[in-house]
């Protein structure tokens, strides 16, 4: 999106004119980055971060209600 975000500023005549952020941390960002087109992004580390939500789950675990025939129509009265 800051890619398409630069584009625009460019097309306004605004290009290095306004500070933009990026988010993930893609190439072309990086890119633009390096070219002091766009200031900044943030990148995100998707595998500690699955890392992390397994962790809670495992600790924080919901329990959940297996619906058969056998019980179904407890829920459909709710």
């Amino acid at each position: 999106m800051a890619v398409r975000v630069l584009q625009a500023a460019a097309t306004a005549g605004k290009a290095g004119k306004m500070k933009i952020y990026g988010l993930d941390a893609q190439d072309d960002v990086l890119a633009a980055i390096k070219e002091g087109l766009i200031h900044a992004t943030v990148f995100t580390d998707y595998e500690t971060e699955a890392k992390v939500a397994i962790d809670i789950i495992s600790r924080y675990m919901i329990p959940m209600t297996l619906i058969t025939s056998k019980n179904v129509d407890r829920f459909l009265e709710q």
